[in-house]
């Protein structure tokens, strides 16, 4: 009986110890899902400087600080930082599937950032992300990075997006 009971114990605490570190591989690769609520999703990944400059515009002010924010992107494979209340969610910003795993319809706001700084197309990649996120939450603000001026026709079919302009 003792080595019997050993040997479940020691089991049970193996299989724990297994389904943690198999979930800590899985937020840490952005393959998990999100349980967060009220957050900010920030979409696309242009290089690490730029996101860690909007999480952390973001939770400087008061009102944020405590807020959880959730990266979307298909341009890491994992994430390069690991700081308080940051996630990852791994997966094609244009599949409803991957923000179904942000928890999309929980989140506050969403910022769209231009994927990338030296392709003029990012806006209408942007843009098309940013219809996909309206269809899934139609309520919440969507902030858009775009790139040029000219591309604001692009945006124009939704009242719920906001451009800012970078370049």
């Amino acid at each position: 009986i003792i080595v019997i009971g050993l040997a479940a114990f020691t089991t049970a605490i193996g299989m724990t110890v297994d389904w943690v570190v198999e979930l800590r591989h899985k937020e840490r690769t952005g393959m998990g899902r999100s349980r967060a609520r009220e957050h900010l999703v920030v979409v696309n990944f242009p290089n690490e400087l730029r996101v860690r400059q909007i999480i952390d515009e973001f939770t400087r002010d008061e009102h944020h600080r405590n807020r959880e924010v959730v990266l979307v992107t298909d341009q890491v494979s994992e994430l390069p930082f690991d700081l308080p209340n940051v996630t990852f969610v791994r997966g094609s910003p244009l599949e409803q599937e991957t923000f179904e795993r942000c928890n999309i319809t929980r989140a506050s706001q969403t910022i769209i950032l231009s994927p990338s700084y030296d392709d003029p197309r990012s806006d209408s990649l942007v843009a098309s992300i940013a219809f996909v996120i309206e269809h899934l939450n139609p309520d919440f603000s969507i902030i858009v990075e775009a790139l040029d001026p000219i591309h604001r026709v692009l945006f124009t079919a939704s009242k719920r997006v906001s451009l800012v302009y970078t370049m």
